[in-house]
């Protein structure tokens, strides 16, 4: 059973890794995350195995390292001008999985805006979070998208 002090902690972590991405504070949300971390965000609505499905993305920290250069390359053509993001989370469920690990789920709406135009994705996103000392680490990270069979033009920024 997760306590409040919990809860407020986890709930509190969600909203600093959603903040710091629409900050396109980047290379701070990296260190949110384990050495050993995985970003999901599959294709289609069935929840396929990373590993034998196509997925929109599915990096391990390394590349997401490398994304995350390319994303704040100055010479980054995809990004000028920058895209402006909003997260919205809600609806976060947490499980406790062990003393060491929580799950936590979300419901979210980003909206985008980039050189005039403005997108809407909204979801459902899974966090595997682990204790690493004093402060949780993201381990594994699946974003949902409810248009996850769509046509996506340029994903230019991180859920």
């Amino acid at each position: 059973m997760v306590n409040e002090i919990t809860r407020r902690e986890i709930e509190e972590f969600i909203y600093r890794e959603a903040a710091l991405l629409d900050e396109r504070k980047y290379e701070e949300w990296m260190s949110l995350l384990a050495e050993d971390s995985y970003y999901w965000i599959p294709a289609g609505r069935a929840n396929p195995d990373p590993n034998k499905e196509v997925s929109i993305t599915y990096d391990n920290r390394d590349e997401l390292a490398q994304r995350v250069a390319r994303l704040l390359h100055p010479a980054a053509h995809c990004q000028m001008p920058a895209s402006r993001t909003t997260h919205l989370i809600t609806n976060i469920r947490i499980e406790e999985l062990d003393s060491e690990h929580i799950q936590v789920y979300s419901n979210f709406a980003i909206l985008e805006s980039r050189s005039g135009n403005q997108r809407v994705f909204g979801g459902h996103c899974e966090h595997k979070l682990r204790r690493d000392r004093e402060t949780w680490r993201i381990n594994y990270k699946k974003v949902s998208l409810v248009n996850s069979d769509g046509v996506f033009n340029n994903l230019t920024f991180l859920f």
